[in-house]
């Protein structure tokens, strides 16, 4: 319980002042705990960074469930399933705000720790992501396509449209601004219903 209040603390003050600037006293004040509270839990303030994103991370892989799922034969399920798969995915992004800055912004600066953790993310990520296309092609619902340069560009410009939204800062709706990109990535990789049927 403690651990899940530190890590709820820690979110918050490296979400608002950044891996840098944070200190573990700020963290412990947050949490409302002594500082040998904070290192019986944590080795350092790395350390609960790591827990941060680890949790985070978890978040996000729940959200792309839909990726694994075998999908419906009607290409209208199969759009609007994707869709609200990629609202739910922003959700968490948005709603997580101050760890999706932590995430763009201090992890990749954070070292060999990260890159291991950030690589295997992507790796996964990659992986089911290409795994759903390679299931949409054979099901004739996606466009041929080499599955994995796809995945990895479908990521990037996911990556780039959070990272607008959540750090840059959009002045319009989450769904608004969702549909938008879950529409751009459909025409891209989405038969039309005239060319599956």
């Amino acid at each position: 319980m403690r651990r899940a209040e530190i890590i709820r603390a820690a979110r918050s003050v490296l979400g608002h002042k950044g891996f840098e600037r944070a200190t573990v006293a700020e963290i412990c004040a947050e949490a409302e705990i002594a500082h040998g509270t904070f290192y019986h839990y944590f080795k350092d303030k790395l350390s609960v960074l790591e827990a941060v994103l680890d949790e985070f991370l978890q978040e996000v892989y729940e959200a792309l469930a839909f990726l694994g799922s075998q999908p419906a034969s009607d290409p209208d399920e199969i759009r609007k399933a994707f869709e609200e798969g990629w609202v739910r995915l922003g959700s968490i992004f948005v709603e997580n705000s101050d760890i999706t800055r932590i995430f763009f912004q201090e992890a990749y600066r954070s070292g060999e720790v990260f890159d291991t953790r950030i690589q295997s993310f992507y790796k996964g990520l990659s992986q089911n992501v290409a795994s759903y296309l390679e299931r949409g092609v054979e099901g004739g619902f996606l466009h041929p396509c080499e599955t994995d340069l796809t995945a990895d560009m479908i990521i990037g410009a996911v990556e780039r449209a959070f990272y607008k939204y959540v750090v840059d800062g959009v002045d319009e709706s989450l769904e608004s601004f969702m549909g938008k990109t879950a529409l751009f990535v459909q025409r891209a990789i989405f038969k039309s219903s005239q060319e599956v049927r």
